[in-house]
């Protein structure tokens, strides 16, 4: 009985393996920076997003309960305070994330920005309020004046003098 050799083996040999990681490495080292911006983008976006939807939803508590709602910012804490019937909730921005301004017409005694609602919805004064991330990218939480929209824009308002820098 003859044993017979396989001549076609299939398979990488070991020089083609390291090869291959090694160019994986390199496309890992130059991506890495792009994907720490790209978090700092999502970061930013998901606090505008969530700011926002407080400000939302205490304008719909405001008309469903009957009872004003008051969203206070505090620049320089990073954080914001929904208050509703005596109670307060505080909500943090994401590390990296700053509240850089809010331009609300109403303040308090703290003199601390604040976005009311009353019972039909209406804010008391319009406002924006300004996360930035690092990078410098900015994302603008915009309530208007009439109807109480609010919306998050990459792009200031329209109101807003070209002068002006936040």
């Amino acid at each position: 009985m003859k044993i017979t050799r396989v001549l076609n083996q299939r398979g990488f040999t070991l020089v083609e393996l390291i090869t291959v990681l090694g160019l994986l490495a390199v496309v890992l080292l130059i991506a890495t920076p792009n994907l720490s911006a790209l978090q700092e983008k999502v970061k930013l976006e998901a606090d505008a997003r969530q700011l926002a939807w407080i400000l939302r939803q205490a304008r719909q508590d405001a008309v469903f309960k009957g009872k004003p709602q008051t969203i206070f910012i505090n620049n320089e804490s990073e954080e914001y305070r929904w208050y509703a019937e005596g109670k307060n909730k505080t909500y943090h921005v994401s590390p990296g994330i700053d509240l850089v301004t809010s331009n609300c017409a109403s303040y308090t005694s703290d003199g601390l920005p604040a976005y009311s609602f009353n019972t039909t919805g209406v804010p008391a004064h319009a406002g924006t309020t300004v996360l930035r991330n690092k990078q410098g990218d900015n994302r603008y939480v915009i309530v208007s004046a009439v109807i109480g929209r609010v919306r998050v824009s990459p792009d200031p308002p329209a109101s807003w003098l070209a002068s002006e820098t936040y």
